[in-house]
């Protein structure tokens, strides 16, 4: 991310590093602080990051859990709802307020009795995530269903080359 003025003058970079800002979702313009999702942290996961706009500052990693999150914040940026899922977690609905740094569950979403997806979470297939270099250097992820109680079964590969990188 880059801070530009009026007239286009580059005024700042925001952020360096081999990874994607995937979304700016917010901006408190009081406080001069730019929220965004990314994923610096990895590319298998995506995160909640803050910045400032005033001041040359590190970036700041708002979100906890490993795995992916979807956020909308309030107009004021005060607060933000985030959609969090893993590989071990259905999705979740979490209340979170930025001053107090506390979080409120609101949909738990647990694999418990009664959850709907219950009777098959002992078939249910964990991803690996792992990474393949290429001969340049070039890291490239991957997800990877491993079939259970099967000895032999066919590779079968989804390429997405997107309009984007990984």
């Amino acid at each position: 991310l880059y801070l530009y003025d009026y007239d286009g003058r580059q005024l700042a970079q925001l952020t360096d590093g081999n990874w994607v800002v995937k979304n700016v979702v917010g901006l408190d313009r009081d406080l001069g602080r730019l929220y965004f999702l990314g994923t610096k942290d990895g590319a298998c996961e995506q995160h909640l990051y803050v910045c400032s706009l005033r001041e040359n500052s590190k970036i700041e990693r708002l979100t906890n859990k490993a795995g992916w999150h979807a956020v909308v914040f309030s107009a004021k940026t005060h607060f933000f709802a985030a959609i969090y899922s893993s590989t071990e977690q259905p999705p979740q609905l979490i209340l979170n307020e930025i001053q107090k740094n506390g979080e409120t569950v609101l949909v738990e979403n647990a694999m418990d009795a009664t959850h709907p997806y219950k009777n098959f979470w002992p078939n249910h297939v964990k991803p690996e995530f792992s990474t393949y270099q290429l001969a340049d250097g070039t890291d490239l992820h991957y997800k990877f269903l491993r079939p259970k109680k099967v000895e032999k079964a066919p590779l079968i590969v989804i390429v997405y080359g997107g309009p984007h990188a990984q």
